[in-house]
């Protein structure tokens, strides 16, 4: 029992991981407000999560901003043709 209470242990895993799926939700929501940028958020949400989940990750919103930087141009112009399409 002690082992699951420190800070090793399986209890603050947990909590680290469900911790930072919340920030990434609200980070994801935020920066999905203007609709325009919903694809672009939503590429980085994906790619955070993929990071997180092979735990090779720490910090969760440097990470969510490099790939929202990374590809917010490419996917603002393919919306946009999107948007102009239909």
């Amino acid at each position: 029992m002690e082992n699951f209470f420190s800070l090793d242990g399986k209890f603050f895993r947990f909590i680290n991981k469900f911790t930072s799926l919340i920030a990434l939700n609200f980070l994801f929501i935020i920066t999905s407000l203007p609709i325009i940028t919903i694809g672009v958020s939503f590429y980085a949400l994906y790619q955070t999560n993929l990071k997180l989940s092979q735990n090779t990750e720490s910090y969760i919103a440097r990470t969510y901003f490099f790939f929202w930087r990374k590809n917010l141009k490419q996917n603002t112009c393919n919306d946009f043709i999107y948007i102009l399409s239909n």
